[in-house]
């Protein structure tokens, strides 16, 4: 060791050299041992030892539940009207009647996916739209509803036989909701569209302008109450144009009126 300072003392270029690097080395040193100290790892200066960072913990589904914006909004459903659009989820369809009939009201631009359309168009006090479709007389107005047809295969008779249903009753409900139909047009003179489809019981589609209201036929039977509906709002990222574009196919695809070329129906397709 003697011999190393008599050769730095030798050399002062050298000697400056191993000075600079000692004091780098220290004060490289020392700011690991702070950053560490203030990253919460486990640090000891001898034997020189600095621990693993700490984990954070993971908030559980409770804690992103109840986090919050600066604004107040629940940081779940924020994602979740950024990411889908959908803006509100309610247990079943009795539970947005109000919502609906409100959107219903206020809308110029009414589109219905229906099946028999007991439920949405009946003639009772339980019915969604009925009573609301009687006033439906703005300028500008247009409703059009995509309703089953008798000769969907879906309400066939060996499908109402494998159900347990009565055939008879699929029709005459088919009939009561053409009638329905039929009554606006030609009693309250409401500028009603409609179109036969024999699509399966996949979704059940409600719009109103840029609002959509939607559920899926999950159960083989009381989707009224039991299946989740999602009320969607129309924007960036939005299921709503999914779903808008769906029944715009529908609507385009069951045109009575067209029985060219399909190639050339679905040509400008966008």
């Amino acid at each position: 060791m003697d011999e190393f300072f008599k050769w730095l003392s030798a050399n002062s270029i050298a000697g400056m050299v191993v000075v600079i690097a000692f004091g780098l080395l220290v004060i490289a040193a020392t700011v690991m041992y702070v950053v560490a100290f203030f990253q919460g790892r486990e640090v000891t200066f001898w034997p020189p030892k600095i621990g693993p960072k700490p984990e954070k913990p993971k908030a559980d589904k409770a804690t992103l539940a109840g986090a919050v914006t600066p604004t107040g909004e629940n940081l779940q459903q924020v994602y979740l009207r950024q990411q889908t659009g959908i803006v509100k989820v309610y247990d079943h369809l009795g539970i947005c009647r109000e919502d609906m009939q409100a959107d219903f009201r206020r809308a110029s631009d009414v589109r219905l996916l229906l099946q028999i359309g007991r439920r949405e168009l009946g003639d009772s006090t339980s019915s969604y739209f009925w009573s609301l479709a009687k006033e439906k007389h703005q300028p500008g107005t247009r409703i059009r509803i995509l309703r089953a047809s008798e000769e969907s295969p879906f309400l066939s008779e060996p499908r109402a036989r494998l159900r347990g249903t009565p055939v008879e009753r699929w029709h005459e409900d088919l009939r009561r909701l053409r009638s329905e139909i039929s009554f606006l047009r030609d009693v309250y003179h409401i500028q009603v569209e409609e179109r036969l489809h024999a699509e399966p019981y996949l979704w059940r589609i409600f719009i109103f302008d840029d609002v959509a209201y939607v559920s899926a036929y999950l159960h083989p039977r009381d989707n009224d109450s039991k299946t989740v509906v999602y009320k969607v709002q129309d924007g960036d990222n939005s299921l709503f144009n999914v779903f808008s574009k769906y029944f715009d196919y529908l609507w385009k695809k069951y045109d009575p009126c067209y029985g060219g070329d399909p190639v050339q129906h679905w040509a400008s397709w966008e």
